[in-house]
């Protein structure tokens, strides 16, 4: 095993735990970020509070073709 950091994962998951506390509706793993909405309106919302806070953090929103949005739920 390579030396470097170990823990790497922890600290981040802490961090995007960090960056989205408050936000009832994210549930964060790793660099996946769950948003659960009652409507396309509020997921609206909620996308707008969360990108907020990704800037306010410093957190870099993955490329356009990576995200997914407006996915129904079961």
């Amino acid at each position: 095993m390579p030396f470097g950091l170990r823990n790497a994962a922890q600290t981040f998951q802490r961090f995007m735990d960090e960056v989205t506390r408050g936000l009832r509706f994210c549930f964060v793993y790793l660099d996946d970020v769950l948003v659960a909405s009652r409507s396309k309106e509020e997921h609206e919302k909620h996308l707008a509070n969360l990108f907020r806070r990704f800037e306010k953090y410093g957190v870099k929103n993955a490329e356009p073709g990576k995200m997914r949005f407006l996915r129904a739920g079961p």
